[in-house]
């Protein structure tokens, strides 16, 4: 009889213990795919990565910082005079961005590591100088000043000799843009690379407005992308989607994007926005769901970096901040 309940008693007792072991695996397993869950909801919308993006604004100083999306960390790369138009190289190992020492200064093309050491001068013109995209061996295209408004050339990274002009926009507006962009893979409908950028409709001043226009990549004009017949509204700023499908743009001060047809024109014309609030167009998000605006915000009116989902339209702000103008950003990958 006693031998009887000693075995009884170790046939429960091992029975609980496999019980127990068997909840805290059941447990372990919720609280995994819980967490799994979480990270699938997090990584779902399609905003992660980080951003480079220029933060002050006015003519005491405006400095280029790094946002990482997912964590919200923010880092400081410069620190000393007027900074803005940060670009990503191809590789995501590099900042191009442009330098006023002085308001009244020259502005100068700098090229730094994505951790902000390294930083040195690329261009050395004595004029103003933005830069405006990369090329995939590691060579720029500049916009620069000269006669009637900024005109384009190739420039080495490593040399930083201006070659001879890759682009006029006098071929297409009257000789002066203020974006260009160029697409990462081959456009669909098109079956090459291409140029997107924006040229005045006339050069007598800075009230007047831009078309956007569409060129190879060996600079030769292609096409009108978008030509409005109002002469009141402007687009530009255009960027390329990561699949270089579709391009976004301003126009005036709302958020536009379209497919891009088999004549390097706009297929159909899509609003994003509808605020009326003044914002200009960034780059798209790596998975081509969200594209990056800066948008005024607040009683403070200043800008405030947004992501817009093109395809639910819901808009995100990213930096929320009330005393700091947030603006000309550019979107990699981690």
């Amino acid at each position: 009889m006693s031998r009887r309940i000693k075995k009884s008693f170790k046939e429960e007792q091992k029975n609980a213990i496999t019980l127990l072991a068997f909840i805290v695996l059941a447990a372990m397993l919720i609280l995994a795919v819980i967490g799994f869950l979480g990270y699938l909801n997090s990584k779902g919308d399609g905003l992660e990565g980080k951003i480079v993006y220029t933060e002050g604004g006015d003519w005491s100083g405006s400095e280029i910082w790094i946002l990482d999306i997912g964590t919200g960390a923010r880092k400081q790369l410069t620190f000393s005079g007027l900074n803005g138009a940060p670009l990503w190289s191809p590789d995501g190992s590099k900042i191009l961005y442009s330098h006023f020492v002085t308001p009244s200064g020259p502005q100068e093309i700098h090229v730094m590591n994505e951790d902000g050491s390294k930083d040195r001068l690329v261009t050395q013109e004595n004029r103003a100088t933005v830069p405006a995209s990369w090329f995939d061996d590691g060579s720029i295209l500049v916009g620069y000043w000269e006669g009637c408004g900024i005109k384009i050339r190739r420039v080495s990274v490593e040399g930083g000799e201006l070659e001879k002009p890759f682009l006029d926009p006098a071929i297409a507006g009257q000789g002066q843009t203020w974006s260009i962009d160029i697409s990462r893979k081959h456009v669909p409908e098109v079956g090459e690379r291409l140029i997107v950028f924006d040229a005045m409709q006339e050069c007598t001043g800075y009230t007047n407005y831009f078309d956007l226009y569409v060129a190879k990549l060996d600079g030769s004009f292609l096409s009108v992308f978008f030509e409005d017949a109002d002469d009141n509204i402007t687009d530009g700023l255009a960027r390329w989607s990561p699949d270089s499908s579709r391009i976004a743009w301003t126009r005036n001060n709302e958020i536009f994007y379209s497919r891009v047809d088999s004549s390097g024109q706009a297929e159909k014309l899509i609003q994003l926005t509808h605020d009326g609030k003044p914002k200009v167009s960034g780059p798209w998000s790596p998975d081509g769901r969200w594209i990056l605006i800066y948008r005024r915000e607040g009683k403070s009116n200043l800008f405030d970096l947004f992501a817009v989902n093109i395809e639910t339209k819901e808009i995100k702000n990213l930096t929320n901040t009330s005393d700091k103008d947030e603006a000309s950003s550019d979107w990699r990958e981690y």
